[in-house]
């Protein structure tokens, strides 16, 4: 047990397993899901969101979910079965959904997936599973992720809805910008340093006063500025310390001929 004191309180915090948080590119990989729940339901929309390959296995499905179409944007693909979950349905997953209504089936399908190194995360109990789902704000390309490491899914909601307030759609807005000029900039500038100035410039947060006041197609064109800007620089920079070399390389040159030349005559004169 560790002691901690903030102010005149004291808390006795238990050490937890410290979760190691990660944003996974899910595209065309197997996922199964156990369950057809409202739960299962929320995770499937999720999982396709990220165009993931899903099965879903339950003997029942909720209406919402029987009316997701089987294949959705960028390869997603929605498969279900209408059955009760056998213990052969876990082989080739490598991530797998337990969020049935019957939490000792969930607990062995837990144990299944562990022993076969696969990522399982559990509805109920949820330390069952080995991964947990962050309560998540997301703001086009934006994810911001909430995870209390499962001591309350409760306070994940609240901050959850408290950074829904602050950050509002413009930030969207702001990455889109961002990502569509990365390589630009990458392109454009070979210098590593003012690269980095560049990069660092762009992610500057005044850019969403200027989406808010002016939109976004003022903000690129400011963002082009900066970028033309500073690769002419750079190229400037650059094309400087060519034509330096050059003399420089030169004026080595000029001086060997001449030591050359000198040598030469001294033989002569001998």
């Amino acid at each position: 047990m560790a002691t901690l004191q903030y102010g005149d309180a004291l808390v006795l915090a238990k050490t937890e397993v410290n979760l190691y948080c990660a944003s996974l590119d899910l595209r065309g990989v197997p996922v199964l899901v156990v369950g057809g729940g409202e739960v299962a339901l929320r995770k499937i929309e999720s999982l396709l969101e990220a165009h993931a390959r899903v099965t879903v296995i339950a003997p029942q499905f909720h209406e919402a979910l029987v009316a997701l179409p089987a294949q959705g944007d960028g390869g997603a693909r929605l498969r279900r079965t209408r059955r009760k979950f056998r213990a052969t349905d876990l082989q080739n997953y490598k991530m797998i959904f337990a969020v049935t209504d019957d939490a000792e089936l969930n607990q062995s399908i837990a144990r299944s997936a562990r022993r076969l190194g696969a990522l399982v995360n559990v509805a109920t109990p949820g330390e069952a599973g080995n991964f947990q789902v962050p309560a998540t704000v997301r703001r086009g390309a934006l994810s911001i992720a909430i995870s209390t490491g499962g001591a309350s899914a409760e306070l994940a909601r609240s901050l959850r809805e408290r950074i829904e307030k602050v950050v509002g759609p413009e930030w969207g807005v702001f990455v889109a910008l961002l990502m569509e000029r990365r390589a630009r900039v990458i392109a454009a500038i070979s210098d590593a340093a003012e690269r980095r100035s560049v990069l660092k410039k762009l992610g500057a947060t005044r850019w969403l006063n200027v989406i808010r006041k002016h939109g976004a197609e003022r903000a690129g064109q400011e963002m082009d500025l900066l970028i033309d800007g500073s690769a002419r620089v750079a190229q400037a920079s650059s094309l400087h310390g060519l034509m330096s070399a050059t003399r420089r390389q030169d004026a080595c040159g000029t001086k060997t001929r001449r030591q050359d030349a000198s040598a030469t005559l001294k033989k002569a004169g001998r």
